[in-house]
């Protein structure tokens, strides 16, 4: 689905129907008028200050792949060499230095006080507990991007640059090493989405999604607990074992 929230608070009003359903949806120019500064691709190329972490895929190391090699975001930037970063540590920590990215797509993640009502306070416990304020940022050129993959829900906010989404929801969700630079051809039986600069993509929780860049391409993305996932395991299956 797409949607045109106007403010942060209709933006955080319209995950939240979502995510109660579980459905992916796309906010248009939702992050638009966010201060951006400093994150294009341009002023990347100007950050020999800060060091990076290119891959092949994000967190490739994590699947068995090649550990990567040191570098700083700024030569990272102007050879790109179809590489991708995706960082919490210095480049997170350079670019959400600047504007107000991290703490707008964090509060579009903070539990409702009706959902944290309905749950007893689960959510804010878990929010107490530094969930959902693990903001990334990411960056790469045209042609880089995600394999298929899944995890927590998650928003990616999309500051600059143009992206292609691969959605599947979660009874044929999986999990590859394949950059999609290698692919033969678009995946089939997928749902399909651009993100736009400005743009806000909600995906649930063990919905597969890859992703590639139609331009270069930088953003923000959180991920955090689903409340009623973890309140239902804790309820009902955890007295069961």
């Amino acid at each position: 689905s797409e949607m045109y929230p106007g403010t942060d608070a209709d933006a955080a009003a319209v995950l939240e129907r979502y995510a109660l359903v579980g459905a992916p949806v796309l906010l248009r120019g939702a992050a638009a008028g966010w201060n951006w500064t400093g994150w294009n691709w341009s002023a990347l190329e100007r950050r020999d200050d800060v060091a990076a972490t290119p891959q092949d895929i994000p967190h490739g190391d994590s699947f068995g792949l090649a550990p990567p090699n040191a570098t700083t975001l700024g030569a990272f930037s102007r050879d790109p060499g179809g590489m991708y970063v995706f960082d919490a540590g210095a480049a997170a920590d350079a670019l959400f230095a600047m504007g107000d990215v991290r703490h707008r797509v964090e509060a579009l993640v903070r539990p409702s006080l009706k959902l944290d009502e309905l749950l007893g306070g689960f959510p804010r416990r878990l929010h107490a507990r530094r969930h959902g304020r693990n903001a990334q940022v990411y960056a790469g050129p045209a042609g880089a991007g995600a394999p298929w993959h899944y995890h927590e829900q998650a928003v990616n906010a999309l500051g600059f640059g143009r992206k292609t989404w691969y959605l599947r929801p979660p009874p044929t969700a999986t999990y590859s090493v394949e950059p999609p630079r290698h692919w033969y051809g678009e995946p089939r039986d997928a749902v399909v989405c651009e993100q736009r600069a400005g743009d806000i993509l909600y995906v649930p929780a063990g919905w597969g999604h890859a992703v590639v860049n139609e331009e270069p391409s930088v953003g923000a993305a959180v991920e955090f607990v689903d409340a009623f996932m973890v309140h239902h395991q804790n309820v009902y299956l955890v007295p069961l074992l």
